[in-house]
């Protein structure tokens, strides 16, 4: 009994500790809110692209084409060059989203548009693919209309051979696609520099190593460091769920509370991997190898789908918290389906991660 109220009175200790720098905890806590509000900020103000224009003497306002294009895509600032060469740099340089090259045609019906995109330019791939399909079904619409008139009827299974159909019950927006890992990365970077921070003030107090001359024990004193931050990962988690309803109109397909204490498995998995990688002598390393972490299962989920890769390439992205955690939290919200099979993965994770730590806290008291 006297070990439980000493275990509290320990970590009760750490939340002080935590809290009483006002400038480390009001960054710890508004991080991730910060975050999430300067991208929505982006996003909600992002919706007309700058274009370049090359019209060749064509009269844009009785153009059909041009009202197709305008349909499909939302104008900013538009740059009107007098040759394609002038255009398609201006695209390279970054400068426009799109170079739009009018053809002209024997009148205005016949006259047809080519929009050049940069290919390594993710949004203007994005925009690129939904004008395709609004060109299909504008195409599709002109001749069946055209054959109508002279009594001809299509078979409708010649259009239908290849159909998509989202498995998903919600209409997700292309904006609140990367919403999971908005949320992991944010919550990961909080936590891993948050108890980096915490360790590294010990290490420099000498903290650490009166750990062999008071009752307290490793295991105590390492569980005493996570509590705080467990609680505040829970607090984060909660708070971006909510902003995501307010600022990004996700309908969560499972209960808010159930996502929020499901992702607990995964806040404590970074935890115990953070805990770790603050144990470094260095704690420059640390930071820079609990980025490399977050950082690298990130950009793997946004371009490429994990189980395509080769089996050793998914198995170390799955020892790395951040990547199991980003799909569980996905598919919970948009899909309304718990992955229950990623649960032994996160307590996997959490068991190794802090047997490991403990194991060299045990040494360095040693010695």
């Amino acid at each position: 009994m006297n070990k439980i109220k000493q275990f509290f009175k320990i970590s009760k200790y750490e939340m002080i500790r935590v809290t009483r720098n006002k400038v480390v905890f009001t960054m710890l806590l508004v991080f991730c809110v910060a975050l999430m509000l300067l991208l929505s900020y982006v996003q909600i103000n992002t919706s007309r692209y700058p274009i370049a224009i090359f019209t060749d003497g064509v009269n844009m306002e009785e153009t059909p084409v041009v009202q197709l294009v305008d349909e499909s895509l939302s104008f900013g600032k538009i740059s009107y060059v007098t040759s394609e060469e002038e255009g398609i740099k201006l695209l390279k340089s970054n400068q426009v989203c799109f170079f739009i090259r009018l053809v002209k045609g024997e009148d205005a019906d016949s006259t047809t548009a080519v929009i050049y995109y940069d290919r390594a330019n993710p949004v203007a791939n994005t925009i690129t693919a939904s004008m395709q399909d609004k060109k299909n079904e504008y195409t599709y619409k002109a001749i069946t209309e055209f054959l109508t008139r002279y009594g001809i009827v299509l078979n409708e299974n010649y259009f239908q051979a290849l159909s998509f159909v989202p498995a998903n019950n919600a209409n997700i927006t292309v904006k609140q696609v990367p919403f999971a890992i908005e949320v992991v990365c944010c919550v990961s970077i909080v936590l891993m520099l948050g108890i980096a921070y915490s360790l590294a003030r010990d290490n420099e107090t000498q903290v650490s190593k009166n750990i062999a001359y008071i009752p307290v024990g490793s295991n105590r004193y390492l569980i005493s460091k996570i509590l705080p931050y467990f609680v505040l990962g829970i607090i984060q988690i909660a708070l971006m769920f909510l902003l995501g309803m307010w600022l990004f109109n996700i309908k969560f397909q499972t209960n808010l509370l159930i996502c929020i204490l499901l992702s607990s498995f995964g806040v404590l998995s970074i935890l115990t991997l953070g805990l770790l990688f603050s144990l470094f002598k260095s704690q420059i390393s640390s930071i820079f190898i609990g980025l490399l972490t977050v950082l690298v299962p990130v950009f793997v989920l946004i371009v490429v789908y994990v189980q395509a890769c080769p089996i050793y390439i998914q198995i170390l992205l799955y020892c790395v918290p951040t990547t199991p955690f980003a799909i569980f939290i996905s598919a919970m919200i948009h899909n309304g389906v718990v992955l229950w099979q990623y649960i032994p993965i996160f307590i996997v994770q959490i068991l190794v991660y802090y047997s490991i730590a403990l194991f060299i806290t045990k040494r360095r008291v040693k010695q």
